[in-house]
């Protein structure tokens, strides 16, 4: 966090898996780099909008589910007296410092917000402490936080739902594309919405081939995608 006091009551949470790991999870031993690369890069993103923030790193994560980790991430940033919590993970290479911004406006004026993927899941979730807390009780028709379905494609639509029932107004960002496979990479080059420089910097680090730098695109096009574990409707999965 680079700010030791609370001069602002809402904090960007970045829940992030380190580099190495989440490459192995994602069966990308190669890309470590590149996950190297995304970290960073949501860290100066974030440091644009001048929030406060905290890096929740795998070593501060506390639970054997990633529901409970995730529950736990953002429990905690509430604890340290912050009242209203913008949360994202690293592997959503357009985010931008606007929708943070946009995201910690919506919430002062006492909204949900919501970010989702093009997956099903989502990549930032913006909340205040009174409508996490709602969101953690157990209900007997819905799912508590803790207990949606994490890592499916129904997992944006279940919290909407958790949500909603309680009453809470939801605002809605634009969909973004995460990278949880080489088609997801595709995509997003596809969607023309990054600059030149981290688009050359991703594709160099996440396509490899062997003993080869790097593969051509046209090549790249034509390979069957290797499909990697989701990180559907969490900030970032582990």
């Amino acid at each position: 966090m680079p700010l030791n006091e609370k001069s602002h009551n809402t904090v960007v949470l970045i829940f992030a898996d380190d580099a190495k790991n989440d490459a192995r999870r994602k069966n990308l031993d190669a890309a470590k780099t590149a996950f190297d690369f995304l970290i960073e890069k949501t860290v100066s993103v974030v440091q644009q909008t001048g929030l406060p923030y905290i890096l929740h790193t795998r070593d501060l994560q506390q639970g054997t589910t990633f529901g409970e980790r995730y529950d736990h991430a953002l429990q905690s940033a509430f604890d340290q007296g912050y009242e209203k919590v913008v949360s994202i993970g690293t592997d959503t290479p357009a985010l931008s410092a606007t929708h943070l911004l946009q995201a910690s406006q919506r919430i002062s004026e006492g909204q949900v917000v919501l970010g989702k993927s093009h997956d099903g899941g989502f990549y930032l979730l913006g909340i205040d402490k009174y409508a996490f807390a709602k969101a953690r009780q157990p209900h007997s028709h819905l799912d508590s936080f803790e207990n949606l379905p994490w890592h499916s494609e129904r997992v944006a639509r279940a919290l909407v739902r958790l949500l909603s029932q309680q009453r809470n107004t939801i605002f809605y960002l634009e969909k973004l594309h995460d990278l949880d496979a080489f088609e997801d990479f595709k995509k997003i080059l596809d969607s023309g919405n990054l600059n030149c420089k981290i688009t050359i910097d991703l594709f160099k680090s996440l396509i490899h081939i062997e003993n080869d730098l790097v593969i051509s695109f046209s090549n790249f096009k034509k390979r069957t995608p290797l499909k990697i574990l989701g990180n559907k409707g969490s900030p970032l999965a582990a």
